[in-house]
């Protein structure tokens, strides 16, 4: 359920639960993305396409880098008209599906820069006291965002502790892994 991977299923990309979350009870007309992921690897969305393809967040103390434009509004909105018409080049020439996924992604990503929500993402505005209670250390820090995100209405957050799957000196190993946080 969490990779979508069907054994045996060769040739066909099975989306994530958390894709399948995104797309069955996501706010489509949100401008915050339905599935986030925070921590390292996650997941995709298979065959339901990149609307449903999850935010990952590598460092939740960071957030999402680059929402903030690093010109002014007059000139992002000239390169954003510019990508469209090197775009429409590109979808004379190439697939249809492969220029819908790219214009899609570029279209989320210029939606989540414009919208106030994105505060979600910060955690410098939590409280200290706050912080404090989820524990120090990046999955402490993963959590509150996961927190924060759901108060800000995303549908479906993922955190990421790490690899669980054991192959040797397996009760060490899990042993090790369930102390790995500890909270303040």
């Amino acid at each position: 359920m969490h990779t979508g991977y069907r054994e045996g299923q060769g040739g066909v990309s099975y989306p994530s639960i958390g894709a399948i979350a995104a797309k069955e009870i996501g706010n489509s007309d949100s401008p915050l993305p339905n599935f986030v992921s925070i921590g390292n690897r996650s997941y995709g969305s298979g065959f339901l396409g990149p609307r449903h393809q999850p935010l990952i967040v590598t460092d939740p103390t960071r957030g999402v880098e680059n929402l903030r434009s690093a010109v002014q509004t007059t000139q992002f909105n000239a390169r954003l008209g510019l990508l469209d018409e090197l775009e429409s080049n590109f979808h004379r020439t190439h697939q249809e599906g492969l220029g819908i996924a790219h214009r899609t992604t570029v279209q989320r990503a210029v939606t989540l820069m414009r919208d106030q929500g994105v505060s979600a993402f910060d955690l410098s505005r939590e409280p200290s006291a706050s912080r404090s209670a989820y524990g120090t250390g990046r999955f402490g820090d993963s959590c509150l965002l996961a927190r924060r995100l759901v108060e800000a209405g995303i549908t479906f957050v993922e955190v990421t502790l790490g690899g669980w799957d054991t192959h040797q000196n397996n009760f060490e190993r899990v042993r090790t892994l369930s102390v790995k946080w500890t909270p303040a």
